[in-house]
């Protein structure tokens, strides 16, 4: 007589949520690093918007770098005494908010654009460290492997 192994309510609710979870982590990866890479690409239009010259715009990528440097040492520094999960929602909603700033900045805003861009560079390079470490808390083995190479 042949048996065969049929998952629980309960297990295929914990993969389905944990495949929910996995997706939306993936998306926020991808959002917030095409965001970041995707600026070099408008420098142009914000040189017009603001009326920028060549050092104004170089401040604006020098103090994006600078802010996720600074983060990302934080982030190592007390990286482990934050919980996993809060520190992904903060960031996730802090970040969501600065990029709702920037995008509102007026062309006489350029201070606020700077600030609020800096903001989302620092969200970007805590949501790209967190993320990976997450998923190690959902996934064993080759689980994982799949989990990191699609993220």
């Amino acid at each position: 007589m042949e048996t065969s192994f049929r998952p629980s309510k309960a297990t295929m609710q914990f993969e389905c949520k944990t495949l929910l979870l996995t997706s939306c982590l993936i998306l926020l990866t991808t959002i917030s690093t095409y965001d970041t890479i995707a600026l070099d690409g408008v420098v142009p239009l914000l040189q017009k918007h603001f009326t920028l010259n060549n050092r104004q715009t170089a401040l604006m990528k020098t103090i994006s770098s600078t802010t996720s440097t600074v983060i990302l040492l934080l982030m190592g520094i007390a990286g482990d005494r934050i919980g996993r999960r809060s520190l992904v929602l903060s960031t996730s909603l802090l970040w969501t908010l600065a990029m709702c700033l920037s995008i509102l900045s007026g062309s006489e805003q350029y201070w606020l654009f700077l600030i609020s861009r800096s903001i989302v560079s620092s969200g970007s390079a805590i949501i790209s460290v967190i993320v990976p470490v997450v998923l190690a808390d959902l996934y064993r083995d080759s689980g994982l492997g799949r989990a990191i190479m699609v993220n």
